[in-house]
C-alpha cells in the first residue's frame, strides 16, 4: 500500500545566488556632492476623518491639509490615487471620489510619489552600545524622526537601514534638525520610559558646544527668560512673556576658548529644553551662533545645496508627470534662506544621567540591595570638526 501512495515531489534547492540576492539590502539612497538623497518612492498619506472634516468634500480637505492645489487633487483622483475607506461598506475610488462628502468612521488614503529633501552625507557614528540602549552621533541637517518632508532621511530610519542588527530603537529625547551630537536611543520600551522620564524631569545634565560671533566673556553667564513662537513661517522663536504664551527657559554659558578669527567656542548648559533655546539665548547675549542666519549669525552659507541626481528630480520624474509629489515641498520653496543645508555650529557633547532606577543588567543586584541608591551614567562625544583648530 505504501508503494501505491503518491511520492512527495522533491523541491529543488534555491540557488545560492538567489538567496544572496534576497538577503541583500535594497538600495534606497543615492549620494552626490556630500549629500544623501532618498530615491523617490510611492508613499501613502492616510488619515482617519476628523470631526472638523465632517460634511466637507474630499477636494476641500486635501487642498487645505496638504500643499496641493485643486488641479493636482483632481489629477490624483483621476489616476486612482485617492481612496475613501469605509467600515462595512465598499471603498470609494475613482470618479466616485469627486464631490464626495466625508462622514465619521472613514479614512482618507492618498498615494503619492515622495521626493525628500537632501541631508548631509555624514556617517552616523555609534558612540556607545549596550543591550539596553545605544548612543550615536547625529549628523546635522537630519531630523531625528520622520516629520514633514522627511521620512527615509530621518535619523531613526537611516539607523534601521544602516545598522539593522540594532533591532528596534525607541526615541527618548530630541535634537533640532540643524544640530549635531549625542543622541540616545533605548532598545526596549521599559528603558525608553525610564530615559524619557529622566529627560522630562530634568534629571539629565546636558552639555553643548557652540561657535559664536565675537569674543565671549570669561565669566559664566546665565540667561533666564521665557521663550515663545514669534513667527510661524518660517518658525522663529524669541523672548515672549509667560502671560503671552512664553515658556520658562534657562541656559548657562562658559567660554571654552577664543579662536582668534572673530569667533569663540562656548560651552552651553541648558537647564530646560525649549525649542531653539540655546540659539535664542545666545543671540540675546550679543553672541549668536556664528553661522545661524536665523538668529543673527553672519557666517552662514545660504546657497542652496546641489540639486538631486537627475532621476530623483521632480521635474524629470516619469512617475510624477502631471502629478504633484505632495506632501513634500516643491523645488521652488524647499529651502528658505535661513534653513541651512549644512547645519549650524551647535553640537550636543555630553549627557549625564541621574536616576533612582537602574537600566543596566549588571546593576540589578545593587538595585535590590540598596533601595535608595542613585545611579549615574554618562556619554560624551568628541568636538566636531568646526570646533578644532
Amino acid at each position: 500500500m505504501a508503494d501505491d501512495a503518491p511520492k512527495r515531489k522533491e523541491e529543488c534547492p534555491e540557488p545560492r545566488e538567489e538567496k544572496e540576492r534576497k538577503r541583500a539590502k535594497v538600495e534606497i539612497y543615492v549620494f552626490k556632492n556630500g549629500y544623501r538623497f532618498a530615491i523617490p518612492w510611492w508613499d501613502t498619506w492616510a488619515q482617519n476623518v476628523r470631526g472638523k472634516w465632517f460634511d466637507r468634500k474630499i477636494e476641500d480637505v486635501l487642498t487645505s491639509e496638504l500643499p496641493l492645489d485643486i488641479t493636482a487633487v483632481n489629477k490624483a483622483i483621476e489616476c486612482g490615487h485617492v481612496k475613501i475607506k469605509r467600515r462595512r461598506k465598499t471603498d470609494v475610488t475613482g470618479n466616485g471620489v469627486y464631490e464626495y462628502v466625508l462622514n465619521p468612521n472613514e479614512k482618507i488614503v492618498y498615494k503619492f510619489h515622495r521626493h525628500e529633501p537632501e541631508v548631509l552625507d555624514t556617517p552616523i557614528v555609534i558612540i556607545q552600545k549596550h543591550p539596553e540602549l545605544v548612543v550615536v552621533r547625529k549628523p546635522a541637517t537630519m531630523p531625528v524622526h520622520p516629520i514633514g518632508r522627511f521620512k527615509r532621511c530621518s535619523l531613526i530610519n537611516v539607523l534601521k537601514y544602516t545598522y539593522p542588527e540594532l533591532g528596534d530603537l525607541f526615541i527618548c529625547h530630541r535634537l533640532d534638525r540643524l544640530v549635531s551630537g549625542c543622541m540616545v536611543f533605548a532598545r526596549n520600551k521599559d528603558v525608553a520610559k525610564i530615559l524619557a522620564t529622566c529627560f522630562a524631569k530634568g534629571q539629565v545634565e546636558k552639555t553643548y558646544v557652540a561657535r559664536v560671533l565675537g569674543d565671549f566673556p570669561d565669566d559664566h553667564i546665565t540667561v533666564e527668560h521665557s521663550i515663545g513662537l514669534i513667527s510661524e513661517t518660517p518658525p522663529v522663536y524669541g523672548k515672549v512673556p509667560e502671560d503671552k504664551g512664553g515658556k520658562p527657559a534657562c541656559t548657562s554659558f562658559a567660554l571654552l576658548k577664543s579662536l582668534g578669527d572673530g569667533t569663540s567656542l562656548v560651552y552651553c548648559y541648558p537647564k530646560t529644553g525649549r525649542t531653539h533655546q540655546i540659539r535664542v539665548h545666545l543671540a540675546s547675549t550679543g553672541h549668536p551662533i556664528a553661522n545661524d542666519l536665523k538668529y543673527g549669525g553672519d557666517m552662514g552659507d545660504d546657497t542652496p545645496p546641489p540639486g538631486p541626481p537627475e532621476h530623483s528630480k521632480e521635474t524629470s520624474c516619469l512617475e510624477c508627470q502631471g502629478l504633484s509629489s505632495a506632501p513634500t515641498m516643491t523645488a521652488a520653496n524647499r529651502l528658505d534662506k535661513t534653513t541651512l543645508s549644512k547645519g549650524i555650529w551647535l553640537h550636543a557633547m555630553k549627557y549625564k544621567f541621574k536616576s533612582s532606577q537602574s537600566i543596566f543588567e549588571s546593576k540589578k543586584a545593587a538595585e535590590a540591595e540598596e533601595t535608595h541608591h542613585e545611579y549615574q551614567w554618562e556619554y560624551e562625544d568628541n568636538l566636531p570638526s568646526w570646533a578644532l583648530d
